[in-house]
């Protein structure tokens, strides 16, 4: 059945070429407002952006069956902006983990990031995680991913043994399931799958409000905190760092909400989205 559907991968430098395709039954669509995007981020450019792409959907969508979205926020934007032929469906986590951790026990803080990216933040964690550290003594701090933070941050990790760049790991699951809580300060994302990893290993996340995929992604007091800047940041960090309850309390929520995402549930979604695709054309 799958061999049989025309399936088109839609970005930014495919979607002025959507006449090339006869029939793309399914356009997968990852474009996104910027209504909660932070203002260090240059809105007017993004939704500029978001509204070109929207206005070439239009104009093709009578060849498209359906158009899937990434988030239930892009969704219905979506729907608002007249696109009536579009669904959902989230990226799933491709890895399982079938008993909770004791993450507690770990007392280590991780993030996996494009470290280099402004968007990502790096920078403001390093520094909040600095001065939280000089109140709480046994925990450490892993960074995994591509690039370098600023000199500043080089600076500070110099200086704290505590704080490590691990560079990039090729096993996240195994990274994630030895540490006891996720942390982003990202201004921007799409979707975070390394957030919904960190849920699938038992990890609360503690992140900024990074666009409107966030409260998907992180339900805020019982998977983790979404906070809104860097004092709110580290008084939540020495929260979930002085009490394990709270921290074994959103632990198991962040596991059982994961679930959610599973790759076969993921997938089943799909295998319905075909079959109603089917009976349209």
């Amino acid at each position: 059945m799958l061999s049989t559907i025309q399936y088109a991968i839609l970005n930014s430098d495919s979607l002025s070429n959507l006449e090339k395709y006869v029939y793309p039954k399914i356009a997968r669509m990852y474009g996104e407002k910027a209504s909660n995007v932070k203002s260090r981020i240059n809105k007017e450019t993004t939704l500029m952006y978001y509204n070109c792409e929207i206005n070439k959907l239009k104009k093709y969508q009578t060849k498209i069956g359906k158009l899937v979205w990434l988030t239930k926020e892009t969704y219905k934007n979506a729907l608002k902006d007249g696109l009536t032929n579009s669904t959902y469906i989230y990226n799933p986590v491709k890895f399982e983990v079938k008993d909770l951790p004791n993450i507690s026990s770990h007392k280590k803080l991780v993030t996996i990031a494009r470290l280099s990216s402004k968007e990502k933040n790096i920078d403001e964690m390093i520094k909040i995680v600095d001065k939280v550290f000089k109140e709480c003594k046994d925990w450490s701090f892993e960074l995994y991913g591509p690039g370098l933070p600023s000199e500043k941050s080089l600076e500070i990790i110099k200086n704290n043994p505590r704080i490590e760049l691990k560079g990039i790991t090729n096993n996240s699951k195994e990274v994630l399931l030895s540490s006891s809580i996720y942390l982003s300060t990202s201004l921007y994302e799409g979707f975070s799958l390394s957030i919904l990893e960190a849920n699938t290993c038992g990890l609360p996340v503690l992140t900024y409000n990074f666009g409107e995929s966030c409260s998907e992604e992180v339900i805020d007091k019982k998977t983790g905190f979404i906070v809104s800047n860097e004092n709110e940041f580290a008084e939540k960090l020495k929260q979930l760092i002085n009490n394990n309850k709270l921290l074994e309390e959103l632990s198991q929520n962040a596991f059982e909400f994961s679930k959610n995402f599973n790759i076969d549930i993921i997938i089943n979604e799909w295998y319905k989205l075909f079959d109603g695709i089917g009976e349209l054309w």
